[in-house]
């Protein structure tokens, strides 16, 4: 199930390689992953930083598998990467970067979905 309307901000001065602390949806557009997903639920997740972000730290994504883990803060647990900007592995992430997490889903998986779909090579793409 795809969620477009969850997006979260991470808390000030997340740094480092561990679970995902969530502090609050990103806009009044945006709901918070509790409000979508149970605890211990799992769903294809990205992190993106913002455009905000000092130039200095380039730009970073990861998607994967996250398992949801409420708490205070609540947090989303890194069960698998899919892919990266740091070669398809975990990203190391600064203090200050400004990443956000939002759900996410492969082209592959809307295949079904979209009627002109195709892959291009070996990169993602959507075709319509």
């Amino acid at each position: 199930m795809i969620r477009d309307d969850v997006c979260e901000v991470l808390t000030d001065g997340f740094a480092g390689t561990g679970d995902y602390t969530l502090n609050g949806a990103r806009s009044p557009r945006y709901v918070r992953f509790r409000d979508r997903w149970p605890n211990g639920s799992r769903f294809l997740y990205s992190v993106a930083t913002e455009s905000s972000q000092p130039a200095a730290n380039g730009p970073k994504r990861e998607s994967g598998i996250g398992e949801m883990i409420w708490g205070s803060p609540d947090r989303i647990e890194r069960v698998t990467v899919l892919r990266s900007s740091n070669n398809d592995a975990v990203v190391t992430w600064l203090s200050t970067d400004r990443p956000v997490i939002f759900v996410t889903a492969p082209l592959e998986a809307l295949a079904g979905y979209l009627p002109d779909y195709r892959a291009i090579g070996a990169t993602d793409a959507l075709v319509t």
